[in-house]
Protein backbone atom coordinates (compact mmCIF):
# COMPACT_ATOMS: atom_id res chain seq x y z
CA UNK A 1 0.00 0.00 0.00
CA UNK A 2 1.71 3.61 -1.16
CA UNK A 3 2.03 5.78 1.67
CA UNK A 4 1.71 10.01 2.35
CA UNK A 5 4.51 10.60 3.84
CA UNK A 6 6.72 14.65 4.32
CA UNK A 7 9.26 16.16 6.29
CA UNK A 8 9.21 17.63 9.19
CA UNK A 9 10.19 21.02 8.92
CA UNK A 10 8.49 23.74 11.57
CA UNK A 11 11.40 26.23 10.00
CA UNK A 12 10.20 28.24 7.28
CA UNK A 13 12.31 26.19 4.23
CA UNK A 14 14.06 27.67 1.41
CA UNK A 15 12.26 28.20 -2.00
CA UNK A 16 12.34 26.08 -5.22
CA UNK A 17 11.70 26.85 -8.59
CA UNK A 18 8.48 25.55 -10.40
CA UNK A 19 7.75 22.14 -11.29
CA UNK A 20 10.72 20.88 -8.38
CA UNK A 21 9.89 17.67 -6.63
CA UNK A 22 9.52 18.78 -2.93
CA UNK A 23 8.42 16.61 0.01
CA UNK A 24 5.06 17.59 1.81
CA UNK A 25 5.75 19.39 4.96
CA UNK A 26 4.19 18.61 8.03
CA UNK A 27 4.82 18.96 11.75
CA UNK A 28 6.59 17.03 14.99
CA UNK A 29 3.22 14.73 14.67
CA UNK A 30 2.54 13.98 11.37
CA UNK A 31 0.18 17.60 10.91
CA UNK A 32 0.03 18.77 6.59
CA UNK A 33 1.57 22.32 7.22
CA UNK A 34 -0.60 24.76 4.47
CA UNK A 35 0.89 28.04 3.91
CA UNK A 36 -2.36 30.22 4.16
CA UNK A 37 -0.94 32.94 1.85
CA UNK A 38 -2.90 35.56 4.13
CA UNK A 39 -6.31 35.59 4.79
CA UNK A 40 -8.50 32.40 2.60
CA UNK A 41 -9.23 35.03 -0.30
CA UNK A 42 -5.50 35.97 -0.88
CA UNK A 43 -4.85 32.17 -1.49
CA UNK A 44 -7.52 31.87 -3.96
CA UNK A 45 -6.84 35.28 -5.68
CA UNK A 46 -3.58 33.60 -6.31
CA UNK A 47 -4.90 30.59 -7.54
CA UNK A 48 -7.01 32.76 -9.76
CA UNK A 49 -10.57 31.42 -8.99
CA UNK A 50 -11.84 34.69 -6.88
CA UNK A 51 -13.99 36.97 -8.30
CA UNK A 52 -16.05 40.20 -7.28
CA UNK A 53 -18.94 41.69 -9.05
CA UNK A 54 -20.53 45.12 -8.90
CA UNK A 55 -22.21 47.71 -11.20
CA UNK A 56 -19.83 49.87 -13.42
CA UNK A 57 -18.37 52.94 -11.35
CA UNK A 58 -20.37 55.16 -13.65
CA UNK A 59 -23.55 53.37 -13.81
CA UNK A 60 -26.54 55.24 -11.72
CA UNK A 61 -27.35 53.79 -8.23
CA UNK A 62 -30.76 50.92 -8.36
CA UNK A 63 -33.64 50.16 -6.60
CA UNK A 64 -32.74 47.87 -3.64
CA UNK A 65 -35.75 46.87 -2.34
CA UNK A 66 -39.40 46.79 -4.19
CA UNK A 67 -41.57 49.56 -3.60
CA UNK A 68 -42.67 50.06 -0.01
CA UNK A 69 -41.37 47.08 1.01
CA UNK A 70 -42.07 46.21 4.54
CA UNK A 71 -41.51 42.66 4.86
CA UNK A 72 -39.90 39.76 3.62
CA UNK A 73 -41.25 38.43 0.13
CA UNK A 74 -40.02 35.51 -1.10
CA UNK A 75 -40.62 36.77 -5.20
CA UNK A 76 -39.08 40.28 -4.57
CA UNK A 77 -35.11 39.21 -3.40
CA UNK A 78 -32.74 42.25 -3.60
CA UNK A 79 -30.30 39.80 -5.59
CA UNK A 80 -29.99 36.21 -6.81
CA UNK A 81 -26.47 34.46 -7.43
CA UNK A 82 -26.90 31.63 -9.55
CA UNK A 83 -24.13 28.87 -10.30
CA UNK A 84 -24.39 27.81 -14.35
CA UNK A 85 -22.04 25.69 -14.30
CA UNK A 86 -22.85 22.27 -14.64
CA UNK A 87 -22.27 18.95 -12.82
CA UNK A 88 -18.42 18.56 -11.90
CA UNK A 89 -17.50 21.95 -12.26
CA UNK A 90 -16.59 24.75 -10.11
CA UNK A 91 -18.74 25.51 -6.29
CA UNK A 92 -19.26 28.86 -5.92
CA UNK A 93 -17.95 29.70 -2.04
CA UNK A 94 -19.55 33.13 -0.64
CA UNK A 95 -17.17 34.75 0.82
CA UNK A 96 -19.04 38.57 1.58
CA UNK A 97 -22.01 40.96 0.37
CA UNK A 98 -21.93 44.45 0.72
CA UNK A 99 -24.73 47.00 0.35
CA UNK A 100 -24.25 50.64 -0.44
CA UNK A 101 -26.89 53.63 0.33
CA UNK A 102 -26.68 56.36 -2.19
CA UNK A 103 -30.43 57.53 -1.79
CA UNK A 104 -32.70 57.07 1.10
CA UNK A 105 -36.40 55.34 0.12
CA UNK A 106 -39.69 56.65 2.19
CA UNK A 107 -39.39 58.84 5.39
CA UNK A 108 -41.03 56.27 7.56
CA UNK A 109 -38.85 53.13 7.65
CA UNK A 110 -37.35 52.10 11.04
CA UNK A 111 -35.26 49.00 10.58
CA UNK A 112 -33.19 47.61 7.65
CA UNK A 113 -33.56 43.84 7.34
CA UNK A 114 -32.12 41.08 5.56
CA UNK A 115 -32.25 37.01 5.07
CA UNK A 116 -30.24 34.53 3.26
CA UNK A 117 -32.15 31.53 1.14
CA UNK A 118 -31.05 29.08 -1.16
CA UNK A 119 -33.61 26.86 -3.96
CA UNK A 120 -31.76 24.42 -6.53
CA UNK A 121 -34.05 25.92 -9.12
CA UNK A 122 -33.41 29.05 -11.82
CA UNK A 123 -35.34 31.60 -9.18
CA UNK A 124 -34.36 34.88 -11.18
CA UNK A 125 -37.51 35.47 -13.34
CA UNK A 126 -37.34 39.05 -14.25
CA UNK A 127 -36.62 43.28 -13.47
CA UNK A 128 -33.48 44.54 -12.20
CA UNK A 129 -30.33 44.64 -13.09
CA UNK A 130 -27.44 41.66 -14.11
CA UNK A 131 -24.36 42.35 -12.89
CA UNK A 132 -22.34 41.63 -16.13
CA UNK A 133 -18.84 43.18 -14.12
CA UNK A 134 -17.41 40.36 -12.78
CA UNK A 135 -13.86 40.43 -12.66
CA UNK A 136 -11.22 38.09 -12.09
CA UNK A 137 -9.29 39.25 -8.47
CA UNK A 138 -5.98 38.49 -10.40
CA UNK A 139 -4.55 40.56 -12.76
CA UNK A 140 -4.10 38.92 -16.17
CA UNK A 141 -5.92 35.59 -15.41
CA UNK A 142 -8.52 34.86 -18.03
CA UNK A 143 -10.54 32.44 -15.65
CA UNK A 144 -14.23 33.50 -15.96
CA UNK A 145 -16.66 32.66 -13.33
CA UNK A 146 -19.75 30.68 -13.80
CA UNK A 147 -21.83 33.39 -11.36
CA UNK A 148 -25.06 34.83 -13.14
CA UNK A 149 -26.15 37.50 -10.75
CA UNK A 150 -28.67 40.22 -10.69
CA UNK A 151 -29.49 42.31 -8.28
CA UNK A 152 -32.15 45.52 -8.27
CA UNK A 153 -36.46 45.52 -7.51
CA UNK A 154 -36.00 41.67 -8.88
CA UNK A 155 -38.90 39.32 -9.66
CA UNK A 156 -38.34 36.01 -8.41
CA UNK A 157 -40.15 32.84 -9.02
CA UNK A 158 -41.85 30.89 -6.04
CA UNK A 159 -39.60 28.88 -4.40
CA UNK A 160 -39.44 24.92 -4.97
CA UNK A 161 -39.51 22.26 -2.48
CA UNK A 162 -36.08 22.10 -2.20
CA UNK A 163 -35.37 25.53 -0.65
CA UNK A 164 -33.80 26.27 1.87
CA UNK A 165 -33.55 29.67 4.78
CA UNK A 166 -29.80 30.23 5.55
CA UNK A 167 -29.77 32.95 7.57
CA UNK A 168 -32.55 35.72 9.01
CA UNK A 169 -31.12 39.10 10.77
CA UNK A 170 -30.66 43.12 10.94
CA UNK A 171 -28.49 45.17 8.94
CA UNK A 172 -29.49 48.60 10.92
CA UNK A 173 -31.47 49.26 14.05
CA UNK A 174 -33.10 52.75 12.64
CA UNK A 175 -33.85 53.82 8.63
CA UNK A 176 -30.98 53.45 6.07
CA UNK A 177 -28.87 56.13 5.55
CA UNK A 178 -27.24 57.73 2.54
CA UNK A 179 -23.62 56.24 3.14
CA UNK A 180 -24.53 53.46 4.89
CA UNK A 181 -22.47 50.00 3.75
CA UNK A 182 -23.59 46.84 5.13
CA UNK A 183 -21.91 43.92 5.25
CA UNK A 184 -22.42 40.38 5.21
CA UNK A 185 -19.30 38.06 5.58
CA UNK A 186 -20.11 34.25 5.36
CA UNK A 187 -18.10 31.96 7.63
CA UNK A 188 -17.41 34.62 9.80
CA UNK A 189 -17.84 32.91 13.31
CA UNK A 190 -17.40 36.01 15.31
CA UNK A 191 -19.01 39.90 15.24
CA UNK A 192 -17.00 42.44 13.98
CA UNK A 193 -17.53 46.22 13.26
CA UNK A 194 -17.14 48.27 10.18
CA UNK A 195 -18.54 51.45 10.43
CA UNK A 196 -22.15 50.64 9.73
CA UNK A 197 -24.11 47.75 9.69
CA UNK A 198 -22.37 43.79 9.74
CA UNK A 199 -23.54 40.50 10.19
CA UNK A 200 -21.31 37.44 10.25
CA UNK A 201 -22.92 34.42 9.02
CA UNK A 202 -22.43 30.76 8.33
CA UNK A 203 -20.36 29.08 5.37
CA UNK A 204 -23.29 29.12 1.98
CA UNK A 205 -21.55 27.15 -1.25
CA UNK A 206 -24.09 27.00 -4.48
CA UNK A 207 -23.05 23.91 -5.87
CA UNK A 208 -22.50 23.20 -9.97
CA UNK A 209 -26.28 22.31 -11.55
CA UNK A 210 -26.85 24.91 -13.75
CA UNK A 211 -29.73 26.25 -11.69
CA UNK A 212 -28.56 26.23 -8.01
CA UNK A 213 -29.45 29.62 -6.30
CA UNK A 214 -28.60 32.24 -3.65
CA UNK A 215 -31.27 34.65 -2.87
CA UNK A 216 -30.30 37.85 -1.00
CA UNK A 217 -33.56 39.80 0.75
CA UNK A 218 -33.25 43.52 1.82
CA UNK A 219 -36.21 45.27 3.59
CA UNK A 220 -37.41 48.51 5.57
CA UNK A 221 -40.11 47.94 8.20
CA UNK A 222 -41.71 51.18 7.97
CA UNK A 223 -40.70 51.70 4.97
CA UNK A 224 -43.32 54.03 2.72
CA UNK A 225 -43.73 55.43 -1.09
CA UNK A 226 -40.13 54.81 -2.36
CA UNK A 227 -37.19 52.68 -2.04
CA UNK A 228 -33.71 53.48 -1.18
CA UNK A 229 -30.85 53.00 -4.18
CA UNK A 230 -27.58 52.65 -4.41
CA UNK A 231 -25.01 49.98 -5.45
CA UNK A 232 -24.27 45.97 -4.36
CA UNK A 233 -20.62 44.37 -4.19
CA UNK A 234 -20.32 40.82 -3.97
CA UNK A 235 -17.10 38.53 -3.21
CA UNK A 236 -16.49 34.74 -4.20
CA UNK A 237 -14.10 31.96 -4.89
CA UNK A 238 -14.51 29.23 -7.36
CA UNK A 239 -13.27 25.32 -6.66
Amino acid sequence: MALMYGKVQNTLPSTSSDATNQFLRVSEFGALIVEPRGSPSMGNAQEGVYFKASLPVATAAIALTGTAQTAWVATTPTMTIRNSGAAGQRSIYMDFIQVNILTQGGATGTHVQGGLVTDTITRYSSAGSALTAITNAKVGDTTTSNAVIHIGAISALAASTDVRYMSRFGLKNAREAVGDQYTIKFGAQHSYAPLTGAVPVGPVIIAPETTHTLLFYMWIIGLSTTAPTGDIVVGWWER
